[in-house]
């Protein structure tokens, strides 16, 4: 087995959502397993013009084409937001991804 540390920047941009140019960073593991498969989870911490933050967890299981994630935590237009959905790899070349991101999070 192997487990494997990621963090990346992120930007979230959205023409209808409060989290448009939300930024910060992401961290999580991988963990792969003998079988070639592997599965990861981790969290986002963003913040955007106004100084509010923002949280969230996510997740995505062995296998799976689209990840999971829901809001963790937020202050100023962020609190009490329990916001969720899904995720998917658009594109990736090992130093850069493009996610898009869906659910409800208006």
């Amino acid at each position: 087995m192997t487990l494997t540390t990621l963090q990346s920047e992120s930007i979230l941009t959205s023409e209808d959502s409060i989290y448009h140019l939300a930024t910060g960073q992401c961290a999580g593991t991988a963990l792969s397993t003998p079988d070639g498969k592997a599965r990861s989870n981790g969290h986002c911490a963003r913040h955007d013009k106004d100084g509010d933050t923002q949280s969230i967890e996510w997740s995505q299981a062995s296998g799976a084409e689209k990840g999971m994630w829901k809001a963790t935590g937020g202050s100023g237009k962020f609190a009490g937001k329990t916001d969720s959905g899904w995720f998917q790899n658009v594109r990736s070349d090992g130093k850069m991804a493009v996610t898009k991101w869906g659910g409800n999070c208006k």
